[in-house]
C-alpha cells in the first residue's frame, strides 16, 4: 500500500450534517456528504 506525503490531520470532530467543517485551511458543507445507513 502507497503511504501518501502531505500533513496528518489527528483529531475527529463530531458534526452534524449540513454544518460547515473546518478542515486545516479549507471549510466544507457537510449537507452532500454520502450517509451511513
Amino acid at each position: 500500500m502507497a503511504v501518501a506525503n502531505g500533513p496528518r490531520y489527528a483529531t475527529r470532530t463530531d458534526f452534524v450534517y449540513g454544518e460547515d467543517v473546518t478542515i486545516g485551511e479549507w471549510t466544507i458543507s457537510t449537507e452532500d456528504l454520502p450517509r451511513y445507513r
